[in-house]
């Protein structure tokens, strides 16, 4: 769904284009910096190997990149594949910290799936 579609459901038209605003400017250095991205997803990939191993392995050995996944949720800013209840969970850790706290936030979310990644072929 559409970031801006998700605002209106939740606040007034001004609210709305005051958090846009906001978010997007939180992320755009990650958005629009292939640089930034490409060091954040290196980041990412050793906080993965360390905090899951297993996963990250299997993920691995099935020809799986965390990129795949991960650029549709950070270019996307979570609006795809998640709840509207997970997403503003994700939407307010971004406004109170750094962008880099969604590494740990991508990293539990695998942790929460990880049974059924670990299960799958």
């Amino acid at each position: 769904m559409p970031i801006c579609a998700i605002l209106l459901q939740c606040f007034n038209e001004h609210i709305s284009y005051w958090l846009l605003r906001f978010l997007l400017h939180k992320c755009r250095y990650i958005q629009n910096d292939i640089e930034f991205y490409n060091k954040y997803i290196c980041i990412l990939e050793q906080e993965f190997q360390i905090l899951l191993p297993e996963v990250y392995q299997h993920l691995s050995v099935k020809g799986f990149e965390l990129n795949y996944f991960v650029m549709k949720w950070i270019m996307g800013l979570f609006s795809e594949d998640m709840s509207k209840t997970m997403m503003l969970a994700l939407w307010d850790l971004i406004c109170q910290a750094d962008v880099y706290i969604l590494i740990y936030a991508i990293v539990e979310i695998f942790r929460f799936l990880s049974l059924d990644i670990l299960r799958s072929n």
